[in-house]
């Protein structure tokens, strides 16, 4: 039963990790986008 529900916590956790990455992935293209925006249009 224990093996079970490891395998269950282990699956909850991964499918939750690439999720989590998903997201990470998706703001770090954000970013890179703004930060290539503020070099092609500088404040000074």
């Amino acid at each position: 039963m224990k093996h079970v529900f490891d395998d269950e916590l282990f699956c909850s956790l991964k499918n939750e990790l690439s999720e989590v990455s998903a997201q990470i992935d998706a703001q770090s293209a954000k970013l890179m986008g703004l930060i290539d925006q503020k070099k092609e249009y500088p404040l000074s």
